[in-house]
């Protein structure tokens, strides 16, 4: 098995809960968003990053291989473990399909991470728990999971009013 097959698997894992939305809306809960939440302990918290590190979970715990990541639901905290290990970069250029996208509000603890699954020219493809189906609406806080195209300004490394602090390259966290 190796890290390409392994990302892969991770993102088709993320792609089947495309579509998955909060039941009652606004309450950061459904049966799905429920087990995501429970490896955490949180259940009915805002979910981007538990739904993000969950898949990879689920699918290094099926393939019997380690899971890397400390278990947290925020996104600052992650970003912080990760860049301790050299596992973090704001370089654009170095960005791959199964790293992790972690936005800032400003300069606050507040933020918001979303899976990359495709990378273009000035964007990047994701699948995101926790957000809204189009640019209206919560970004951070939405209404389910859903894929979505984040522009990126690289000479401000913004997107959608929010500040992408950096990406964590996954690639290096794996142990295979």
């Amino acid at each position: 098995m190796d890290k390409e097959t392994v990302i892969k698997d991770v993102i088709l894992y993320a792609a089947g809960a495309i579509g998955e939305r909060e039941t009652p809306p606004k309450s950061n809960r459904s049966a799905l968003i429920d087990r995501i939440q429970q490896p955490f302990g949180l259940i009915g918290q805002q979910y981007c990053v538990m739904f993000v590190l969950w898949c990879y979970m689920k699918t290094l715990e099926r393939l019997k291989l380690r899971f890397p990541f400390s278990k947290t639901a925020s996104s600052q905290t992650l970003y912080e473990n990760c860049k301790k290990k050299g596992w973090t970069t704001t370089n654009f250029s170095e960005v791959q399909p199964g790293d992790i996208m972690i936005f800032r509000k400003y300069h606050t603890w507040t933020g918001h991470a979303a899976l990359v699954v495709d990378v273009e020219k000035d964007s990047v493809t994701t699948i995101e728990g926790n957000t809204s189906n189009s640019n209206f609406g919560n970004q951070s806080d939405g209404d389910g999971i859903w894929k979505r195209k984040r522009p990126v300004n690289l000479s401000e490394f913004t997107a959608d009013d929010w500040y992408i602090r950096g990406f964590i390259q996954v690639r290096k966290a794996l142990e295979i």
